[in-house]
Protein backbone atom coordinates (compact mmCIF):
# COMPACT_ATOMS: atom_id res chain seq x y z
CA UNK A 1 0.00 0.00 0.00
CA UNK A 2 2.77 2.44 0.93
CA UNK A 3 4.63 1.79 -2.32
CA UNK A 4 1.44 2.35 -4.32
CA UNK A 5 0.91 5.67 -2.55
CA UNK A 6 4.54 6.59 -3.35
CA UNK A 7 3.95 5.72 -7.01
CA UNK A 8 0.88 8.00 -7.02
CA UNK A 9 2.98 10.83 -5.57
CA UNK A 10 5.75 10.24 -8.12
CA UNK A 11 3.26 10.30 -11.04
CA UNK A 12 1.72 13.54 -9.74
CA UNK A 13 5.20 15.03 -9.20
CA UNK A 14 6.26 14.16 -12.75
CA UNK A 15 3.02 15.63 -14.12
CA UNK A 16 3.53 18.84 -12.11
CA UNK A 17 0.37 18.26 -10.06
CA UNK A 18 -0.21 18.52 -6.32
CA UNK A 19 1.02 15.47 -4.43
CA UNK A 20 -2.01 13.48 -3.22
CA UNK A 21 -0.62 11.39 -0.35
CA UNK A 22 1.19 12.46 2.79
CA UNK A 23 1.52 8.85 3.92
CA UNK A 24 3.83 6.91 1.59
CA UNK A 25 6.79 4.54 1.71
CA UNK A 26 9.21 7.46 1.99
CA UNK A 27 7.15 9.02 4.79
CA UNK A 28 7.28 5.74 6.70
CA UNK A 29 10.99 5.09 6.13
CA UNK A 30 12.35 8.62 6.43
CA UNK A 31 10.09 10.38 8.92
CA UNK A 32 8.30 7.73 11.01
CA UNK A 33 10.91 5.08 11.73
CA UNK A 34 14.26 6.56 10.72
CA UNK A 35 17.13 5.00 12.65
CA UNK A 36 15.40 1.61 12.92
CA UNK A 37 11.92 0.24 13.50
CA UNK A 38 11.57 2.02 16.85
CA UNK A 39 13.71 4.98 15.85
CA UNK A 40 16.40 3.33 17.91
CA UNK A 41 19.13 5.70 16.77
CA UNK A 42 17.35 8.67 18.32
CA UNK A 43 16.51 6.56 21.37
CA UNK A 44 20.19 5.67 21.73
CA UNK A 45 21.18 9.35 21.57
CA UNK A 46 18.56 10.19 24.18
CA UNK A 47 19.86 7.40 26.42
CA UNK A 48 23.36 8.84 26.28
CA UNK A 49 22.48 12.50 26.67
CA UNK A 50 19.37 12.71 28.83
CA UNK A 51 18.91 9.58 30.96
CA UNK A 52 19.62 9.89 34.66
CA UNK A 53 19.92 6.14 35.22
CA UNK A 54 23.53 4.98 35.29
CA UNK A 55 22.41 1.54 34.05
CA UNK A 56 20.71 3.02 30.97
CA UNK A 57 23.70 5.28 30.23
CA UNK A 58 26.04 2.28 30.41
CA UNK A 59 23.75 0.33 28.07
CA UNK A 60 23.84 3.30 25.70
CA UNK A 61 27.64 3.32 25.73
CA UNK A 62 27.76 -0.42 25.08
CA UNK A 63 25.19 -0.17 22.27
CA UNK A 64 26.70 2.90 20.60
CA UNK A 65 28.55 1.10 17.78
CA UNK A 66 26.17 -1.86 17.35
CA UNK A 67 23.30 0.64 17.85
CA UNK A 68 23.71 1.57 14.22
CA UNK A 69 22.20 -1.86 13.53
CA UNK A 70 19.78 -1.98 16.45
CA UNK A 71 19.35 -1.57 20.19
CA UNK A 72 18.88 -4.34 22.77
CA UNK A 73 15.20 -4.00 23.67
CA UNK A 74 14.37 -7.55 24.77
CA UNK A 75 13.12 -7.79 28.38
CA UNK A 76 13.80 -4.12 29.06
CA UNK A 77 10.49 -2.35 29.76
CA UNK A 78 12.17 1.00 30.45
CA UNK A 79 13.34 1.08 26.83
CA UNK A 80 10.35 -0.77 25.39
CA UNK A 81 7.96 2.09 26.22
CA UNK A 82 9.82 4.78 24.23
CA UNK A 83 10.60 2.18 21.55
CA UNK A 84 6.84 1.87 21.00
CA UNK A 85 5.90 5.53 21.48
CA UNK A 86 8.60 7.36 19.51
CA UNK A 87 7.52 6.18 16.02
CA UNK A 88 3.94 7.21 16.82
CA UNK A 89 5.09 10.64 17.93
CA UNK A 90 7.27 10.90 14.81
CA UNK A 91 4.25 10.11 12.63
CA UNK A 92 2.01 12.68 14.33
CA UNK A 93 4.62 15.47 14.16
CA UNK A 94 5.63 14.69 10.56
CA UNK A 95 2.04 14.36 9.35
CA UNK A 96 1.10 17.65 11.02
CA UNK A 97 4.10 19.47 9.51
CA UNK A 98 3.33 18.14 6.04
CA UNK A 99 -0.41 18.72 6.26
CA UNK A 100 -0.02 22.41 7.13
CA UNK A 101 2.74 22.91 4.55
CA UNK A 102 5.74 23.45 6.83
CA UNK A 103 7.46 20.49 5.16
CA UNK A 104 6.78 19.43 1.56
CA UNK A 105 5.18 16.04 0.97
CA UNK A 106 7.56 13.28 -0.17
CA UNK A 107 7.68 13.20 -3.97
CA UNK A 108 7.75 9.42 -4.24
CA UNK A 109 11.34 9.30 -5.47
CA UNK A 110 12.81 6.09 -4.05
CA UNK A 111 15.32 6.91 -1.32
CA UNK A 112 16.72 3.90 0.53
CA UNK A 113 15.83 3.71 4.22
CA UNK A 114 19.53 3.20 4.89
CA UNK A 115 20.39 6.72 3.70
CA UNK A 116 21.78 8.71 6.65
CA UNK A 117 19.34 10.81 8.64
CA UNK A 118 19.22 14.50 7.64
CA UNK A 119 20.59 13.67 4.18
CA UNK A 120 17.57 11.45 3.47
CA UNK A 121 15.19 14.16 4.70
CA UNK A 122 16.92 16.69 2.44
CA UNK A 123 16.70 14.41 -0.60
CA UNK A 124 13.05 13.54 0.08
CA UNK A 125 11.63 17.00 0.73
CA UNK A 126 14.37 19.64 0.76
CA UNK A 127 15.93 21.47 3.67
CA UNK A 128 12.65 21.45 5.61
CA UNK A 129 12.69 17.64 5.76
CA UNK A 130 16.30 17.67 6.96
CA UNK A 131 15.36 20.07 9.78
CA UNK A 132 12.34 17.95 10.70
CA UNK A 133 14.47 14.81 10.93
CA UNK A 134 17.07 16.60 13.02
Amino acid sequence: ILQTLSADNLAAFQAGQALPNIISQQFQDLFATFGGCGSTLSLLIAMLLFCHSKRIKELGKLALIPGVFGLPIVLNPMILIPFMLVPTINIVISYFCMSIGLVPICTGVAIPWTMPVVLSGFLATGWQGAVLQL
